[in-house]
């Protein structure tokens, strides 16, 4: 119900013209969270859109990159805002997302646990077109990109740029080639399981 009650509340915070900062004040209020907002990507990421790191509870966005509509930051921003909620407030969310939370998957094999204040690093073989569906998949990546979507389809911007927020669910939900939505999660376990064993090599 909290979760609820606060998408609503941001729905209508955007449908009244409420900016990015305004959002983030909200939210960091609405769940005591301790996060800031800053528009310098760390080192490594200069190519990204955004990052939450939960280590440094920072929420970066990338003013630099090339956009084509107003959509595009408030896609990643309401995105990266909702990893903070995820990590700050796991209760919230569901088992697997939970689960997840500390395990990163990027596109090309590169994984890493969040493990007592650090991240450990390994790294597993495969194509980039297998991990990307992985890394679309993880669970709180589905739920951040859908609880984006969610929010810009009823907002000025989504009657604004339809073609835009549909380039953006292509783009960032899992297209299911290698793994139906059901084999998803056993899959993802047995990926974990290797990260662990690796890392713990």
């Amino acid at each position: 119900m909290k979760l609820q009650i606060y998408e609503e509340t941001v729905r209508n915070l955007l449908r009244s013209g409420a900016n990015m900062e305004t959002i983030f004040l909200y939210t960091k209020d609405y769940f005591g969270l301790s996060c800031c907002l800053s528009f310098q990507m760390p080192e490594g990421y200069e190519n990204a859109f955004g990052l939450y790191d939960p280590l440094i509870q920072t929420l970066f966005l990338n003013q630099n990159l090339p956009i084509t509509s107003s959509i595009h930051p408030l896609y990643y921003f309401l995105h990266e805002l909702r990893h903070a909620i995820q990590y700050s407030c796991p209760e919230l969310f569901s088992q697997e997302i939970r689960i997840s939370l500390p395990y990163v998957v990027q596109y090309d094999g590169a994984c890493f646990k969040m493990e007592n204040g650090r991240w450990l690093s390994t790294h597993l073989d495969g194509e980039q077109s297998w991990f990307t569906e992985l890394y679309l998949s993880l669970p709180y990546e589905l739920d951040a990109n859908q609880f984006a979507l969610t929010i810009l389809s009823n907002t000025t911007a989504a009657q604004l740029y339809p073609s835009q927020l549909e380039q953006l669910r292509n783009l960032w939900l899992p297209k299911c080639r290698y793994f139906s939505p059901a084999e998803t999660w056993g899959i993802l376990s047995q990926t974990f399981e290797t990260i662990d064993r690796q890392i713990k090599v």
